[in-house]
């Protein structure tokens, strides 16, 4: 997995996206998440799982979906880690990992939110970490375990409120369906696990 790529630029304001979504939360049928084949189970004889469902496989849940528009935050996120696919044309939809908040601060200072991003990232495969940075280190290093709405320690974040997610990036939401960003709006249902997704392109203002 990879962090960041592309030199094309996107370009949102948290406040103002914020804003619209709230005037704007029906969502057409391109809102919903379409889940991959690659994350459907398999089904046995009598139509239950063959094999434990991926986490991620719960976000496509209708329901939730329309939870999501309905009582969802928009929250600003930055990029910790992704599959490397996400930053090359293609049509496969991957999972990826991200640090959000829903805090005005980081909104009006967004270069601190992806600078943690980036230290977060960096400690990927190594060792001696307060155990709840260890605890991302490790996940970072394995790359296909997920977690949700994990809080980040307060003296890493100046005491806001800063959690660490999983998400799946759905190409068709993205301008450029890839990855060239290194922060994105998400949607975020703070007290769910999955927790968020990518907000969909057409929401965003500037």
């Amino acid at each position: 997995m990879g962090i960041f790529g592309g030199k094309k630029k996107e370009s949102f304001d948290c406040n103002k996206t914020a804003q619209y979504f709230e005037r704007n939360r029906k969502p057409g049928k391109d809102a919903f998440l379409k889940c991959p084949e690659w994350l459907e189970p398999e089904y046995d004889e009598l139509g239950g799982y063959a094999q434990v469902p991926d986490q991620l496989f719960l976000l496509y849940d209708p329901l939730l979906q329309r939870r999501f528009y309905r009582e969802g935050k928009v929250a600003l996120g930055a990029l910790v880690q992704a599959n490397e696919l996400l930053f090359k044309k293609g049509r496969n939809d991957c999972p990826a990992n991200y640090i959000y908040t829903t805090d005005p601060y980081y909104w009006e200072n967004p270069a601190l939110l992806i600078g943690l991003a980036h230290a977060l990232f960096e400690t990927k495969g190594e060792q001696g970490y307060h155990p709840s940075i260890q605890r991302l280190a490790d996940i970072l290093e394995d790359e296909v375990e997920r977690v949700f709405s994990y809080k980040l320690p307060r003296d890493v974040t100046e005491g806001r409120d800063v959690y660490f997610t999983t998400v799946i990036v759905q190409r068709d939401h993205l301008p450029y369906k890839r990855i060239i960003g290194k922060q994105y709006p998400l949607l975020v249902l703070e007290e769910n696990q999955p927790d968020a997704m990518i907000l969909p392109h057409w929401y965003w203002q500037g």
